[in-house]
C-alpha cells in the first residue's frame, strides 16, 4: 500500500527516562512511507497530479443535482477549503477560546461564516501554538466531512476517524453532537437521504424486518453518472455510492482514459506523447515524464485534461488538480513556481 505505517522498535541501550528517543517507555516507533521507494528512472521525473478534495466536489455534485440546492457546493465553488471552513464554523461553536478570539476580531460580524473562517485559515500562519491548533482541528474536521455524506452513524464515525484519520472523539456523544452540527451546517445532506430512503428503494431485493446482526433488510438501488446500474445495497452502501465512491470513480477512469491516450497516441498531437502513466492511486495520478525544459508545459496539459474530465461528471462544480514533479514520490510534496511562474521540481524544501 501506498499509505504509510508505524513499525514499533525495541529501544535496546536505553538510559531509561532521559532517552530522547522513546522517553523511557523501552519501545518507540518510526513512521515508514512506502512512497519513498519510487523513483524516477534516470533523465525522467513524476508527476504527481491530484484532485482536490474531489470526494466533496462530487458529493456536493450528486445533491445539487439530486435535490436542487447544496451548500456544500456553494462554498466549495468559492474556493473555500471546505475542511478548514468547516473547523472554524465548528470551534466558533464549542470552543471558548476561539470564540472569543472571533469576537475580539469581527465584532458585529462574528456570525459571517466566511470571516470566521478567514480568522481560522490566519492560525496557519500564527505562532508555532496557533498553527499546531489550526492543524489539529482541521484533520478532526475531515472525518465528519468524508464520513457523513455517506450517510455513516455516530458510532461508525468514531472508529472511521481512528483508523483513517487517527482523529479520537471523546465520546459517542461528542461524535453524536459533532454529526448533528454537521447536518444542520450541510441542511442538504438530510433532505438528500430522505429521499434516498423513499426514492432509491430496491423492491426486489428489499425483506421485511431484520437481518441476523439487526440490520434493516430494506435494500437500495442507483444509477451512476455513466449510467452504471448498481442495486441489493444497505443505506449507506447506497448514500456513500451515490454521493461520492460511483461518480469519483468514473471521473477518474475518464481522465485515466484520457492522459493514456494523449501519452501513447501520436495523432493526438499532445506533448504527452511518450510520457508513461504508472498509477492512479485513489485521487492521484502518477505519471513518468522527462527532466527537460517542457515540464511545466507537461504538468499543465495533465492537470487540463484531469479537470475536463472530472467536469464531465461534476458540471456545476470548482475542480481542481494539482500538478507536481519530483525526483522521488513522497506525500509530503508541495506545489511551488520559480520567479518567472514556473513549476518548480520539488525537493525536500
Amino acid at each position: 500500500t501506498a499509505r504509510g505505517f508505524d513499525v514499533k522498535h525495541t529501544c535496546e541501550g536505553c538510559p531509561g527516562d532521559s532517552c530522547r528517543r522513546c522517553r523511557g517507555k523501552g519501545t518507540w516507533e518510526s513512521k515508514i512511507e512506502p512512497r519513498n521507494a519510487y523513483v524516477a528512472r534516470e533523465g525522467k521525473l513524476l508527476l504527481s497530479v491530484d484532485y482536490a478534495t474531489i470526494e466533496l466536489v462530487c458529493a456536493a455534485q450528486m445533491v445539487y443535482k439530486t435535490v436542487g440546492y447544496s451548500i456544500m457546493r456553494d462554498w466549495i465553488n468559492k474556493g473555500a477549503d471546505l475542511h478548514s471552513w468547516f473547523a472554524g464554523r465548528l470551534q466558533r461553536a464549542t470552543e471558548p477560546n476561539f470564540n472569543a478570539l472571533c469576537r475580539a476580531q469581527l465584532g458585529d460580524r462574528i456570525s459571517d461564516a466566511d470571516e470566521v473562517y478567514k480568522v481560522f485559515l490566519s492560525l496557519d500562519k500564527g505562532s508555532e501554538e496557533e498553527r499546531k491548533y489550526y492543524k489539529k482541528w482541521r484533520q478532526f474536521a475531515k472525518s465528519p466531512n468524508l464520513a457523513l455524506p455517506g450517510g455513516m452513524g455516530a458510532r461508525t464515525l468514531v472508529s472511521y476517524a481512528k483508523k483513517t484519520f487517527a482523529v479520537h472523539f471523546d465520546s459517542i456523544d461528542q461524535a453524536k453532537s459533532v454529526k448533528d452540527f454537521w447536518m444542520g451546517t450541510f441542511t442538504e445532506f438530510p433532505e438528500m437521504f430522505n429521499r434516498i430512503k423513499h426514492d432509491f428503494r430496491d423492491d426486489v431485493h428489499s425483506r421485511p424486518g431484520r437481518d441476523e446482526r439487526g440490520w434493516d433488510r430494506t435494500k437500495y438501488a442507483y444509477w451512476t453518472p455513466m449510467k452504471v446500474y448498481r442495486s441489493n445495497c444497505f443505506f449507506t452502501e447506497c448514500a456513500n455510492g451515490f454521493t461520492m465512491q460511483s461518480s469519483c470513480a468514473e471521473g477518474a477512469k475518464i481522465a485515466l482514459a484520457e492522459v493514456a491516450r494523449a501519452c501513447s497516441d501520436p495523432t493526438m498531437d499532445s506533448c504527452l506523447y511518450g510520457c508513461d502513466p504508472l498509477a492512479f492511486l485513489y485521487d492521484e495520478l502518477l505519471i513518468e515524464i522527462p527532466d527537460d525544459p517542457f515540464v511545466h508545459e507537461r504538468a499543465l496539459e495533465v492537470e487540463r485534461l484531469m479537470v475536463r474530465a472530472m467536469r464531465i461528471i461534476c458540471p456545476d462544480m470548482l475542480v481542481k488538480a494539482e500538478p507536481t514533479p519530483m525526483r522521488r514520490w513522497s506525500k509530503g510534496a508541495s506545489y511551488r513556481l520559480d520567479e518567472n511562474g514556473r513549476l518548480m521540481v520539488w525537493e525536500d524544501w
